[in-house]
């Protein structure tokens, strides 16, 4: 077996789509930045560009859109340079700008683009998944740019989604191979996400075999899972070749560690010659210890758009059909058997109708999060999420939190936190966010009226808002329940 790496030798790598949401104060600074080739004059578009600050450290990446323009939002104010990454090209540098507390810049550069080169990696038979050597360097390099073509695609995905005219395909087999039952529909539609997936700490966690009261589930990573610190942290990557396609060069991905869950280990291949990321295959690791699926996995296909953006082309998952079995027993008992039924594939394959958006144009959601039940004080590592999107954070140390970038547009702001899952009141807010700009919000979690409202029903504005709370509940055997208030009610906070 060839030599495996781990996390850690990814320290340079491209930062995952969790970092790409910064942790700043509600007038974060930001950055407007237009970028074009040095050469032609044209946009340099679909580049990751981010702040790299004097320790080499890396913040708020972002990506250039169709005319070569990126909003980013630095996490402080400092002393920053742009940095710019694009598949296929080696990594370019700006001069140093500082950037003071709530300042907004506009700078413009003229990139050059010089192609970036795959060295040729030596296969060593021993099995270690920690390499400090130039092997161990020569695969990080392959690793980075396969992430950079996942990156590209999981966030025009999210921001700058385009119309996609998207052919789908499902069939069911029986226990021996032979055919069910077949559909297939075509549809257009604005979006580049091929499916829908859990969060990677959720498949971390859970695996990607789920079962449900409705049947057993299996779960393909997208882009965003791939990018993921969990996948990072739970695999190792080792050099893969695939003898008949010669042009090809493979990153192998494994499970850096035995678990019972059901897990995932494949390839990423590339393009030897320009280290474009081409296809990621995977199989199920551990899905025999629970069915009979011997075949189980799915591969995306990536491909690059006439404008230059990257999108995922094809995919296929084929998971096992398992359910159960009830026949009565000589003895006039019933017995439940787990029954292997077949195998169930699904796929599209999908093509760029039009550009949508412009990652340009994006705005962010900034603002800070308190815990009214306790004296106003700030409500940390609350997770802060856009509902129906992939972008979330987290609050610092003083509430804080910036959630972006968002194309400009009607979103819904969702706090969550264990505190609130005990207060059992929800808390999120409509918000409208600008063009290029920062919408700022204040939550007050949870907030009195909509929280009394739930607890002792419809509340008019007019009506007045009890400070006080009772813990014990009184009971008219005429009437029913009293309204009963939670004890965390108190407008001092708890214990007071």
């Amino acid at each position: 077996m060839t030599r495996l790496v781990r996390r850690a030798l990814f320290t340079s790598a491209l930062l995952t789509v969790a970092s790409a949401l910064v942790v700043a104060p509600a007038h974060a600074q930001t950055v407007s930045v237009t970028l074009s080739e040095a050469r032609t004059g044209a946009p340099l578009s679909y580049a990751i560009v981010s702040l790299e600050d004097s320790t080499g450290g890396r913040h708020a990446p972002g990506l250039t859109d169709s005319v070569g323009v990126a909003l980013l939002l630095a996490p402080s104010p400092g002393m920053y340079s742009v940095r710019v990454d694009r598949v296929g090209m080696q990594t370019w540098r700006g001069p140093l700008i500082e950037l003071r507390a709530g300042e907004r810049q506009t700078v413009s550069y003229i990139v050059g683009v010089n192609a970036s080169t795959l060295n040729a990696v030596v296969v060593q038979a021993d099995q270690r998944c920690d390499a400090a050597d130039a092997a161990g360097a020569a695969i990080a390099t392959r690793w980075d740019e396969a992430r950079k073509v996942l990156f590209t695609a999981q966030r025009i995905a999210s921001v700058a989604p385009p119309t996609m005219r998207i052919a789908r395909y499902e069939r069911l087999t029986d226990s021996l191979g032979r055919l069910e039952w077949e559909q297939a529909d075509t549809s257009t539609v604005r979006s580049a996400r091929p499916f829908v997936t859990l969060d990677p700490e959720a498949l971390a966690t859970r695996g990607y075999r789920v079962e449900k009261a409705s049947g057993v589930e299996y779960y393909a990573p997208d882009a965003s899972v791939l990018l993921s610190d969990a996948f990072a942290r739970d695999h190792c990557v080792r050099v893969a070749a695939r003898p008949d396609e010669p042009e090809l060069t493979g990153l192998a991905f494994e499970p850096s560690h035995h678990r019972d869950v059901v897990g995932i280990a494949g390839t990423f291949w590339l393009d030897q010659s320009t280290g474009e990321l081409r296809e990621v295959e995977y199989h199920y690791v551990n899905a025999r210890k629970h069915d009979d699926s011997r075949d189980a996995g799915g591969r995306l296909r990536f491909e690059r758009s006439a404008d230059g953006s990257w999108f995922i082309a094809e995919w296929h998952v084929k998971t096992a059909r398992v359910g159960k079995v009830i026949f009565p027993t000589l003895r006039g008992q019933v017995v439940e058997r787990k029954a292997f039924f077949g195998m169930r594939e699904e796929g599209a394959r999908s093509v760029v109708v039009a550009v949508t958006g412009t990652t340009g144009e994006a705005g962010a959601i900034a603002g800070e999060v308190r815990d009214h039940a306790d004296g106003g004080k700030p409500l940390v590592n609350a997770r802060v999420r856009v509902v129906g999107t992939p972008v979330a954070t987290v609050t610092d140390a003083e509430g804080r939190f910036v959630a972006g970038p968002l194309s400009p547009g009607p979103y819904t702001l969702r706090v969550e936190h264990r505190r609130l899952r005990l207060y059992q009141v929800p808390a999120q807010r409509d918000v409208m966010v600008p063009a290029a700009d920062t919408a700022v919000v204040m939550f007050a979690v949870p907030e009195v009226a909509l929280g009394y409202g739930l607890v002792c029903g419809a509340v008019e504005a007019s009506d007045p808002i009890p400070r006080g709370g009772l813990v014990a509940s009184v009971v008219d055997a005429s009437t029913g329940p009293a309204c009963r208030l939670p004890r965390w009610w108190r407008s001092g906070g708890p214990g007071r």
